[in-house]
């Protein structure tokens, strides 16, 4: 990550704000959305959203001791399920704004090789 914040300077109307813990790469691989247009994440919440929904997101990666700070766009919406004990409530965020490349590219360039190959565990 070549920056301690990214923060985005076009400041759309957000709805809630949502933090991500990242302990490592492993973790972050598992919650990337790499096949989102300009990059997302997988955020785990009991909360309920909208598609389309604008939310802003505090990405904490634990183990370099830095934060991305990104607006995000719900594009993706898995809802709590008593079928599916494995499977994990949040929302997809689309990568938005002025930043959202740069994140995109930092959160890749973080991964490195592990951007370009599927998650064994993924978090959605």
């Amino acid at each position: 990550m070549h920056s301690e914040a990214v923060i985005d300077a076009e400041k759309p109307e957000v709805s809630d704000l949502l933090q991500l813990s990242i302990r490592d790469k492993v973790a972050l691989h598992a919650h990337y959305m790499p096949f989102v247009k300009h990059g997302g994440v997988f955020i785990p919440t009991d909360r309920t959203y909208q598609f389309g929904e604008t939310i802003a997101m505090v990405l904490r990666f634990i183990d370099r001791g830095k934060k991305l700070i990104i607006t995000g766009k719900v594009v993706w919406i898995s809802p709590q399920s008593s079928h599916h004990a494995s499977h994990n409530p949040g929302v997809g965020l689309q990568f938005v704004g002025n930043s959202r490349e740069d994140v995109k590219k930092a959160i890749e360039a973080y991964l490195g090789d592990l951007a370009k190959r599927p998650a064994l565990h993924q978090a959605y």
